[in-house]
C-alpha cells in the first residue's frame, strides 16, 4: 500500500503540473499567469495529504516575509497561502528543470555562501521587493529539526535600511506534533525526505501563523530585524504551548 500511495501521489503530481503549467502558458496576460503557482502549491498540498490553514492578518503590501524553515513543504504552504515569491539558493539553479520550475514562480537565486558578491546579492532582492507585492527570505538559512534556530542577519542586507514602505511580517509555519516527523535535516537525502512524506496515510495539518509586522524601531538595523522577527515567533510558539 505504500508504494502505491508514493505512486498515485507522484502521477497525480504530475498530472496536476501539467495542467497548471498549460493554464500558465494559455493566459497571454502577466497578471493573470501570476495566479498558477499559487493554485498549483494549493492543489499540489492537497495531493499529498496536507491540510492548510491560517491565521492573523496579512501585512499590506510590499511586505517582506520571514518564517521558520524545517521542510520542502514550506514552499508549498506559504505560497499557497500567501501568493509569495521566494529568494532561494542558487545551488537549486544548477538543475535545468528545477530552475526553470522555480522561475515559473519568479525565484531569486541568489549565491548565499560568497561573501563578495553581497552587494549584488542586496541588489537583486531589492530589484525582487520592487517587482514582487511578497517575498520571502527563510532566515534559518536552511531546514531544521522542527526546533527554531537563529536567525542569520546576514540574509537581511537588503533591507538596511528597510526601503519606504516595506512590511515585515515574521511568519509561523506551524506542524504541530508531526514537526519532527516530517523535518529534512541531517544527513537525510532529499528524495528520501520527499519519498516518506508522499508515504504518509496519516493527513498533515499546516498552518500559517501570520504575525505582527515589525515596528519602525524593530527595523533600524538587519540585526534588530533579526532579533525582533525570531522573537515573535517564539513567543507565538510559547503562546500555543501554554494553551495546549
Amino acid at each position: 500500500m505504500t508504494y502505491l500511495r508514493i505512486g498515485a501521489r507522484l502521477l497525480a503530481l504530475a498530472a496536476w503540473l501539467v495542467v497548471c503549467v498549460t493554464g500558465f502558458y494559455a493566459w497571454p496576460s502577466p497578471r493573470w499567469r501570476g495566479r498558477w503557482p499559487r493554485r498549483f502549491f494549493a492543489g499540489a498540498l492537497r495531493i499529498i495529504g496536507v491540510r492548510l490553514s491560517s491565521t492573523g492578518t496579512p501585512a499590506s503590501a510590499p511586505r517582506l516575509l520571514l518564517p521558520n524553515h524545517l521542510s520542502w513543504l514550506d514552499i508549498l504552504v506559504l505560497g499557497a497561502a500567501t501568493g509569495t515569491v521566494f529568494v532561494a539558493r542558487d545551488s537549486l539553479a544548477a538543475q535545468p528543470q528545477l530552475r526553470w520550475l522555480c522561475g515559473l514562480n519568479r525565484t531569486v537565486f541568489i549565491a548565499r555562501d560568497e561573501r563578495l558578491r553581497v552587494a549584488g546579492q542586496v541588489g537583486q532582492m531589492r530589484e525582487a521587493l520592487a517587482a514582487n507585492p511578497v517575498l520571502t527570505v527563510f532566515p534559518e538559512g536552511g531546514t531544521g529539526d522542527g526546533e527554531l534556530r537563529p536567525f542569520l542577519s546576514s540574509l537581511l542586507a537588503a533591507v538596511e535600511p528597510s526601503p519606504p514602505r516595506l512590511a515585515i511580517q515574521p511568519i509561523w509555519i506551524d506542524y504541530g506534533s508531526e514537526a519532527r516527523d516530517i523535518a529534512w535535516f541531517g544527513s537525510e537525502r532529499g528524495h528520501t525526505n520527499v519519498l516518506r512524506i508522499l508515504a504518509r496515510s496519516r493527513p498533515l495539518a499546516a498552518r500559517v501563523h501570520l504575525l505582527a509586522q515589525l515596528t519602525e524601531a524593530e527595523c533600524a538595523s538587519r540585526k534588530t530585524i533579526a532579533a525582533a522577527a525570531r522573537a515573535r515567533i517564539v513567543a507565538a510558539i510559547d503562546g500555543t504551548s501554554r494553551q495546549a
